[in-house]
């Protein structure tokens, strides 16, 4: 859940000193790109529960004793402090929660870059869909258990299948499929159920011909 608190800033001018009041907002997130700007700050493309997708900058991200090195990485998921000014929103502080792509390095190396390809793959997809500044805190969720399932899946046919699965009910939350259109509940996250390999295909093909009128 999103909160915010009014902090204070106190800027020095001569012999005065002037109380800036602003308001710090945390959120939960995942980071799905960033590349460094100016010569030690970082901007950064977050996916947020309460805002949805933002770009937001830190200040001396890339000085080694920055506080934001450790959670400013692509793939991490992690609770962020934001403020919001005229230029846009700036990261304040944050806490760590998990790097997805460390937390998959026990599967074999096959499975593990399948794994990564498909979350890129959904990020990409999130990035080019998502209006910027739109929450939605049901599609957050969805995406949330569906990366938290993944250490769990062990065969490249069932990840497959639970990415299928996943983008169906993605598309049904962005209203482009009808509930008839869902192999599983939209609450549901099991793992061990298979479908056969004819509701798989359908599925797959509905979806491919639904990402190009929705991303492109």
């Amino acid at each position: 859940m999103c909160w915010k608190y009014v902090g204070r800033l106190d800027l020095v001018i001569g012999f005065d000193t002037l109380l800036i009041m602003y308001e710090i907002y945390e959120t939960k997130a995942y980071v799905l790109r960033s590349y460094g700007s100016g010569e030690n700050d970082t901007r950064a493309l977050f996916f947020t529960e309460d805002f949805g997708l933002i770009w937001a900058s830190a200040s001396g991200a890339k000085k080694d004793v920055s506080k934001f090195r450790n959670f400013l990485q692509n793939l991490t998921e992690l609770k962020i402090f934001l403020v919001r000014g005229k230029g846009g929103y700036r990261v304040t502080g944050g806490q760590f929660i998990d790097n997805i792509y460390f937390s998959l390095k026990e599967d074999d190396d096959k499975l593990f870059q399948k794994k990564i390809l498909v979350v890129k793959n959904i990020f990409n997809l999130l990035e080019k869909v998502f209006l910027h500044n739109e929450a939605d805190k049901k599609i957050f969720n969805l995406l949330e258990a569906f990366l938290n399932s993944l250490g769990e899946i062990k065969r490249e046919d069932l990840l497959k299948e639970r990415e299928i699965i996943f983008l169906s009910k993605l598309f049904y939350l962005w209203g482009y499929f009808d509930e008839a259109d869902l192999l599983e509940a939209l609450d549901e996250n099991k793992t061990e159920r298979v479908f056969s390999l004819r509701e798989i295909e359908k599925l797959r093909d509905k979806i491919n011909q639904n990402i190009s009128k929705v991303a492109f």
